[in-house]
């Protein structure tokens, strides 16, 4: 594979030509969702260099496209049901075709703190939320209290189940309003992972106990886990994610611009984050999931503990 290349893994959703003279290599799998769950080349496989002529793909077909470059990828177009022509784009799993001119788009993201190469079979967008998902602090989500202290069993809330709803509604959200899904996943993913124990009585006596040192907030602190505390790589200090994830954490309550927390301004000085905006479509879907599903669970988790009968809810 060539150093630059950029790769497609694709199931064919409509028809599309492969122009002759196109740079590129192509693999068929007629076997397509074994080989695109096992990466094996199962049943034929056709190759189909660069200059070949036109081949016309059919609905369901599973193929590899692997071009020179990005510019390279332009060159494939792709006629749809009604006949229509439009083009293959480079993001992998959400074309930029169908995301709305306000959504986020992987290609124009302003990058990571430490720079690194990107991976061509995942958005920058899908790493940041596989780099949250394996990371120690999300995994601590489970111990931590929602609402219940120390819950019975496994029939109330933890701080990991709420963050798994909250993603679900998020990508929900998006992908209704054609926003970036895998953003608003990230942002989700990230959005408590500086919870103390304890729910939010915890944090309140954080906030006592470290009065004379700033206090304490929880979402200063998620960017502290992220950018510092967690330690997975050689090259650098926490997760290194994309600069709209963590705009997304930042401004999760909106714009910070009464008092930002230090780790807000020592982050900002070198990321530029404008505090004082309002953050991208996807960070506040994210906000309002958030709100969305804790709205919900508590009450039901409320239900389940007896603190109120449901006539008391409907009197609300």
């Amino acid at each position: 594979m060539l150093q630059n290349q950029v790769v497609f893994f694709c199931i064919v959703q409509a028809d599309f030509v492969l122009e002759p003279g196109t740079p590129a290599s192509l693999y068929f799998y007629p076997q397509a969702l074994l080989a695109l769950a096992t990466g094996i080349n199962l049943g034929q496989t056709l190759e189909c260099p660069v200059g070949d002529g036109r081949r016309q793909f059919q609905l369901g077909e599973c193929v590899h496209i692997a071009f020179p470059s990005v510019d390279a990828c332009n060159i494939i177009t792709r006629v749809n049901a009604s006949k229509g022509v439009g083009r293959m784009n480079e993001e992998l799993s959400t074309p930029q075709s169908r995301l709305a001119e306000y959504a986020s788009v992987p290609s124009a993201s302003k990058g990571r703190r430490f720079k690194e190469t990107e991976d061509p079979r995942r958005s920058i967008y899908q790493r940041d939320c596989d780099r949250i998902v394996h990371s120690a602090a999300f995994r601590r989500l489970m111990h931590k209290t929602q609402v219940f202290i120390a819950p019975d069993r496994d029939h109330f809330r933890t701080r990991l189940t709420h963050t798994i709803e909250v993603t679900r509604v998020a990508r929900s959200l998006a992908e209704s309003l054609t926003l970036n899904p895998h953003l608003a996943e990230a942002i989700a993913l990230a959005h408590d992972l500086g919870h103390p124990p304890f729910g939010h009585a915890g944090e309140d006596k954080l906030k006592c106990l470290m009065k004379d040192c700033g206090g304490f907030e929880h979402n200063a602190q998620a960017i502290r886990i992220v950018t510092r505390f967690e330690q997975n790589y050689i090259d650098f200090k926490g997760l290194n994610l994309s600069w709209e994830t963590l705009e997304g954490i930042i401004k999760h309550n909106g714009p910070v611009d009464k008092n930002p927390a230090y780790a807000f301004r020592e982050l900002d000085a070198d990321m530029k984050l404008r505090l004082d905006t309002y953050g991208s479509a996807e960070a506040q879907v994210a906000a309002i999931s958030d709100d969305i599903a804790y709205n919900c669970h508590d009450l039901q988790d409320g239900l389940r503990a007896d603190c109120f009968k449901q006539s008391e809810i409907a009197a609300l």
